[in-house]
Formats: structure tokens, sequence, C-alpha cells
């Protein structure tokens, strides 16, 4: 519902349809699935040839259609011909950008199920997802393999964007060696090392994850401007590099837990180190953020939180950090701090 549409709705109206949102959302996610756009690429089509494609009962294809129509999401002329619009073009999945994948990932039943105790939460201040499910949100997606493949491609997706948008607006040209702590495979890495080349990188996680990355390196030709390290981040990080970068790492954590790993790494500075973290920075107060909510999904499903700069300064300055330098991005940003 746009602006426009709220200002001419009431109060009451205005909190049901916000109350009604699940229902897009679930209706996004079905179309997704069935692939409905990839479909229209070509050419628009009546209900009943998506219908016949899709192996759905028209009728019902078309109410859902309609009402996704009404959102901006798909389009019907008067010959009764659904279209895509630019909302429903991502939705293809040879689109550039597509988010196809995390459509069909956000809303799916395990989140939902989470979020279903979510007045447990807060009686309790634990998150919610394995006691809705019985299992932590990574056993969940290895349960669930197709619910794992469209997680997967939804964080290569977001880690796309976010790592061109990171290197855009940060320069590490006065680097030569760089640990990325707890950076996958290293694609982050790898992109930093990319752009420049005086760069040595050090990609520091757990041994599993390690493994995985030592051969992702190797792929791309990074091998000899790079090394592995595994370990545990709550016990020992590689001391003595020029710089230290973490990317959506602290926001899996609560506070106590993020002090301990800022501890960590402080135990293992040089003077002249700097601490980059690249991730959300909310917007205090009332103003509209779309990160606030991501905070309470983190919330409900691991226990995590998303910050806002004077809550990352506390937590720095806790660890003998301080905080030199917060960078505001579209639903991120880049927070920069030295040893002190």
């Amino acid at each position: 519902m746009t602006n426009s549409q709220q200002s001419n709705l009431s109060p009451q109206l205005i909190l049901i349809e916000i109350a009604e949102g699940y229902r897009v959302s679930k209706a996004l996610q079905v179309v997704a699935e069935l692939g409905i756009a990839d479909l229209l690429k070509a050419s628009p089509q009546t209900c009943e040839e998506l219908a016949q494609a899709t192996s759905t009962h028209a009728p019902s294809l078309y109410r859902l259609l309609r009402a996704l129509a009404s959102e901006g999401i798909f389009r019907e002329d008067n010959q009764g011909y659904f279209e895509n619009t630019p909302l429903s073009e991502v939705l293809c999945v040879d689109a550039p950008d597509s988010v196809r994948d995390s459509v069909i990932y956000i809303p799916h039943d395990g989140s939902v199920r989470a979020w279903m105790c979510l007045m447990d939460v807060l009686k309790t201040g634990n998150p919610a997802f394995k006691k809705a499910t019985g299992l932590t949100s990574w056993e969940y997606r290895q349960e669930h393999p197709e619910i794992g493949k469209h997680f997967n491609k939804h964080m290569t997706f977001l880690s796309s964007y976010l790592a061109q948008m990171f290197l855009d607006n940060y320069d590490f040209s006065a680097f030569k060696s760089i640990v990325d702590i707890g950076g996958g495979q290293g694609s982050f890495l790898a992109s930093i090392l990319k752009v420049y080349p005086q760069i040595h990188g050090v990609l520091f996680e757990i041994p599993a994850v390690a493994e995985q990355a030592k051969d992702y390196l190797k792929e791309l030709g990074l091998s000899n401007r790079s090394e592995i390290i595994a370990g545990d981040v709550f016990k020992a990080v590689p001391s003595g590099y020029d710089a230290y970068i973490m990317k959506y790492v602290l926001h899996n954590w609560n506070d106590e837990a993020v002090y301990q790993i800022l501890q960590t790494c402080r135990e293992a500075f040089p003077e002249h180190g700097k601490l980059i973290i690249f991730e959300t920075v909310m917007i205090p107060g009332n103003g509209p953020d779309p990160n606030k909510w991501i905070d309470l999904h983190m919330m409900v499903n691991l226990g995590g939180r998303e910050r806002t700069a004077a809550e990352f300064e506390e937590l720095l300055s806790r660890a003998n950090f301080k905080l030199t330098k917060v960078t505001s991005l579209p639903a991120s940003g880049i927070i920069e701090a030295v040893p002190i």
C-alpha cells in the first residue's frame, strides 16, 4: 500500500492492512515457486494458460494474480491477459539480481512457526526457532534441502550486492594485509583482492567452512595472495595484520557474545591495526528503517540483533576499541575502529 493510499484510510483500516501483510508475503512466495513471472517473460498469457502450465486451478490462480496485481506485482489488461511489471520481472530466474529465491526463502514455514512464538520470545528473551521446529536454523535447512538451496541463493545475492556496495564506499588501498573473520567461503575477501593487488588476504573460519574456502580461492587463482586459517573466534584470531574485517558476523550474536569476539580481536591487534565492521547501522528513534524488522527477525530466530551507531560504540569501547567513523549506506553501514 502506497503512502497516498494510506492517507485516504482511517487509522483502523491502516492497522488492519498492516495486520494482513502476511497474506501478501505468502502469495508472493507461491507465485515465485510456480514460476509465473518466467512464464510471462515471452508474452502476456491468460490465467487459463498459466494454470495449465502450472497444474493449478484456474479460477483460484486468477484470484491470486488479481490480488497481487493490485500491489503492482503483475498486471491484467482489458482482455484478461496477465503480464509482468517491473516488480514481477525480478522474480524471473535469470533476471539480473533476481530475488526469486529470496521471496521463497524469507517466509518459509520454519521461520513463520518461529514468529508464531513471538510472545514466548518477549517473555523469556530467548530465540524461538528451535522451540518452534525442534531444530536449529542450520539443522532445519539440512533437513529441508529445498529451503537450504533457496537460502544459499538468497545469501549469494545479498553477499554479491553488499560486497559491491562496500567496495564502492570503502578504500582498502592503505592496507597490505587483511584478515576476514567469519568470511564464509571467501567471496568478499576475493572481491577485495581482485581490486587491490597489493593486499595479502587471510580467511579465518571454523574448520568445516575453511576447507571449502580453500578450494574456492584456488579456483579464482588467488591462492598465492591468500591463506586459510581455521579456528574459533571466541578463543583466538590471527595476530599482527593491518586490518581486520567482519561482514555481517556480529549481528548473529547477543551483546555479551559480541563483546567476547571483540575482546579476542583486541588481543590480536597491532597498534597500527584497524577494525572494519560491515553491517547494518540502525537509525534510532521513530524514523522508518527496515533494519528494525530485520532486528526482530534476528531476535526471534537466532538471538542476535542489529545495532545503532551508539550501541556499536559502547561495545567497542568496552573491548578497548575507539570508534573512529560510521558510514551509513542503504540498508547497511561501515563501522571503523582502532585499538586504544
